[in-house]
């Protein structure tokens, strides 16, 4: 794998590229753009299988983040497609996500998460709970 990171003042980019030998090629790429109020962000992923009859799968996601005092609140979306070189097995994820800053180091988070499957019932995931740097 190869991976490449640009960043200068509110932008920042990268790619990568990641191979398994007689399985799949991952390529990716991504941006964000720090606004001051808001950081939006994008990324766009494609995996090239290499099993006979497998579909190429990919993904595209758009997020934004925005500070609200001690904390952060963000609304993500991503649309995948062909999920494992499956044809018509494609998904839409919407998360909606808060961390709040207890201290320098640590913080509580919750969020909320939306996945609906093409030909399957919509699963919703809630979560909740407190992460501590040492």
């Amino acid at each position: 794998g190869i991976g490449l990171q640009y960043k200068t003042g509110p932008l920042a980019a990268f790619y990568t590229f990641h191979a398994v030998d007689n399985v799949v090629d991952n390529h990716a790429v991504g941006g964000l753009y720090d606004f001051g109020v808001a950081k939006v962000m994008a990324t766009y992923i494609f995996n090239s299988f290499e099993a006979a009859n497998t579909e190429d799968e990919t993904a595209w996601s758009l997020g934004v983040n925005a500070p609200i005092g001690a904390g952060v609140i963000g609304l993500g979306y991503t649309a995948q497609s062909d999920i494992a070189g499956i044809d018509g097995n494609d998904i839409d994820v919407w998360a909606l996500t808060y961390k709040h800053n207890l201290s320098k180091r640590t913080y509580a988070y919750t969020g909320y998460q939306r996945q609906d499957p093409d030909g399957g019932d919509a699963i919703d995931t809630f979560g909740v709970g407190i992460a501590h740097s040492f």
